[in-house]
């Protein structure tokens, strides 16, 4: 007897497991809802089938309609940003910004510029207060370009970036420092 057909007798058998892998399937449905694609819900979709001896059976899940991934900006097109954001202010003599200070550039910049499309500024946790949906986005740009070699964490001071060596701008030149006439005597 394999697993799946002892976990299937199981769930035939036993109200309390039938209510338990609801739970499971319902949570697995909104977490696939969350990430916006539409494989990920089609799969949760597939398992709960599989449960139902693969006779196509509804979860009672409040499914809201997954949204498009166009809808939404992605880490991949914040990341030019937040290159340009952190060069900028390396330019301005900081070397080291936090995501804080990363994210309200980020949300300047993007206002300044037509502003955010309406996926990203959805509240995407229940807990108190508004998460908005850019905001995971743009955790995740940064811990792509962690891994990617673009920006450097500070090890004690994990929330706080800095340039890789190879994307900090040439400073601009200076200018020379003026001579002291030529009046002066060794003494």
């Amino acid at each position: 007897m394999s697993f799946l057909t002892t976990i299937k007798n199981l769930f035939r058998d036993s109200e309390n497991v039938r209510s338990a892998a609801e739970l499971m399937i319902n949570e697995m449905a909104r977490e696939a809802i969350k990430t916006g694609n539409p494989e990920a819900l089609m799969h949760v979709a597939a398992q709960w089938e599989q449960l139902q001896d693969g006779t196509p059976a509804l979860a009672s899940v409040d499914v809201q309609p997954a949204l498009p991934v166009a809808d939404i900006t992605t880490a991949d097109e914040m990341k030019p940003v937040i290159i340009e954001i952190m060069q900028a202010a390396y330019l301005g003599g900081v070397e080291q910004l936090t995501n804080g200070t990363i994210k309200k550039q980020l949300d300047r910049v993007k206002q300044a510029n037509g502003g955010w499309k309406d996926a990203d500024v959805e509240d995407v946790s229940p807990a108190p207060g508004i998460q908005c949906r850019w905001w995971g986005t743009l955790s995740q740009a940064l811990k792509e370009m962690r891994h990617a070699g673009e920006v450097i964490n500070d090890p004690v001071n994990y929330r706080t970036y800095s340039l890789a060596p190879h994307l900090v701008p040439a400073l601009p030149a200076g200018q020379e420092p003026k001579q002291l006439a030529g009046s002066w005597e060794v003494v």
